[in-house]
């Protein structure tokens, strides 16, 4: 929709290089929002892989790639989820 519309000087020009710190936070909190959604789904994929691998069956997701999702999901949560919303 943005190309569409033909919104990315406007978007560069008055967010992205912006100094103003209510529109800094506000992408700040677009950007923990977003994260948040990525940890969910980083913690769908880790307890459905714990779920089907019950017994003698491995699950779907091969061992290094079920600590990659693990490191990946904890560093989300805590450093771009959580930190934002932090106090001062």
């Amino acid at each position: 929709m943005i190309t569409y519309y033909r919104k990315w000087p406007y978007l560069w020009r008055e967010w992205l290089t912006s100094l103003d710190h209510k529109k800094i936070g506000i992408m700040y909190v677009i950007l923990a929002m977003i994260m948040l959604l990525r940890g969910f789904s980083d913690a769908i994929l880790m307890r459905s892989q714990q779920a089907l691998a019950l017994g003698a069956s491995q699950g779907y997701l091969p061992p290094h790639h079920f600590d990659q999702i693990f490191g990946a999901h904890g560093t989300i949560m805590i450093v771009f989820m959580a930190m934002p919303f932090l106090p001062d």
